[in-house]
C-alpha cells in the first residue's frame, strides 16, 4: 500500500479491510473510539506524531510495514 510518505488519511487507510483487520489486530478496542473517530480526518503522520510515546516503536514499526506490504 503507498501510504504516500505518511501522508494518506486515516480514514482512507480504513477503506482498505486489510489495513482496518491490521489496526483491530495491533490495537484492539480503538477502531470505534471517540478518539480514533476524531482521528478520521487526520494524516498518519499526525497520529503518529501524537501517538509518539504511547505506543512502543517497535509496534509502530512493525504496523507501518505491515501497511507497507499490502
Amino acid at each position: 500500500m503507498n501510504l504516500r510518505g505518511g501522508n494518506i488519511s486515516v480514514s482512507e487507510l480504513m477503506k482498505n479491510s486489510e489495513a482496518r483487520a491490521i489496526f483491530a489486530r495491533e490495537f484492539p478496542g480503538v477502531i470505534g473510539s471517540p478518539a480514533f473517530n476524531l482521528a478520521q480526518g487526520m494524516s498518519l503522520n499526525q497520529v503518529l506524531g501524537m501517538v509518539k510515546g504511547m505506543a512502543p516503536a517497535g509496534k509502530i514499526d512493525s504496523v507501518l510495514s505491515q501497511l507497507k506490504a499490502l
